[in-house]
């Protein structure tokens, strides 16, 4: 039994090309990378823009909220230097109760 080389470099017992066994039309390997790329392109816009939006509305509530100046420093520091904790502590210790029950007072 005599091996010959083949076209892609490899051996084989029949001689000639022999297609890999994973051999895909060029058309159909662009569509799915460029579907692939797609999606790669959303799950980074919804990982990296959601948060970053959130941080955004609650950067404004910390500011907007009736607090001191040294308070609104630290609640923004908590909130932006401690990605998920942060913002669900300000949510439930730092906000002002009158927002969340109008008729409450501190």
């Amino acid at each position: 039994m005599s091996y010959e080389p083949n076209y892609q470099g490899g051996y084989s017992n029949q001689g000639g090309y022999q297609p890999p066994n994973t051999y895909r039309a060029p058309d159909a390997a662009r569509r799915e990378s460029t579907g692939t790329i797609i999606w790669h392109l959303i799950l980074v816009a919804i990982t990296v823009l959601v948060p970053f939006v959130g941080h955004i509305i609650g950067t404004v509530l910390i500011l907007t909220d009736r607090l001191t100046t040294l308070e609104k420093i630290l609640w923004l520091a908590v909130f932006w230097f401690i990605p998920v904790i942060g913002p669900i502590l300000y949510l439930w210790l730092g906000q002002k109760r009158n927002r969340l029950i109008p008729g409450l007072h501190d």
